[in-house]
């Protein structure tokens, strides 16, 4: 009796389900991208600049995943871990290991299931200059969103010009048209 016993909760133990999710390690002395398909609590990890590095879908929403970012995490430099960041298929994230300025990594949400609650992720390693910062114009990843005075164009004043421009336009014939139509609608 207490033999069958101790081989069912022995049977019960190894056929438990973890709930935990996957380790996913990428190399990225090996290559510079990968889309990764991930789950809820899924966790890809890498090595960059002597430490190691972690990245967790921790939640997938309606409208746009969470994932909590875990860098520099063996050093002194991880006081601010865990850092949790949002993305949808339309943002991207960067991320600036070094804090030199220029961004490393990448992250693109390409796409996502809430029901599975699961996410198709491309993870980049890049070097891309902070906008606003010194830009070296001979990159081509962001020659083309500088215009001819070094600045980006959607942060230019003749950008919120424009923009202001037809703001107003759009008010003025919203107007008229209010005016237009109360006069035909005008019975005597």
């Amino acid at each position: 009796m207490k033999l069958s016993i101790l081989l069912l909760l022995f049977i019960l133990m190894s056929s438990s389900v973890v709930l935990g999710g996957k380790s996913i390690p990428l190399d990225f002395d090996e290559r510079d991208s990968y889309t990764v398909a991930m789950f809820k609590s899924d966790r890809i990890f890498f090595e960059y600049d002597n430490d190691v590095h972690s990245i967790i879908l921790d939640e997938v929403l309606s409208t746009r995943v969470e994932f909590d970012i875990f860098i520099y995490q063996n050093t002194k430099f991880n006081k601010e871990n865990p850092n949790y960041a949002f993305l949808d298929t339309v943002h991207t994230l960067r991320l600036d290991m070094e804090r030199d300025n220029i961004h490393d990594f990448e992250i693109k949400l390409n796409d996502f299931d809430t029901d599975r609650g699961s996410a198709i992720v491309e993870f980049s390693k890049i070097s891309i200059p902070k906008i606003g910062d010194d830009i070296d114009l001979d990159d081509e990843d962001i020659k083309e969103d500088i215009d001819d005075n070094g600045e980006v164009f959607y942060r230019s004043t003749g950008f919120f010009t424009v923009i202001g421009v037809i703001i107003v336009l759009i008010i003025i014939i919203s107007l008229i048209d209010s005016v237009i139509k109360r006069r035909k609608e005008t019975y005597y």
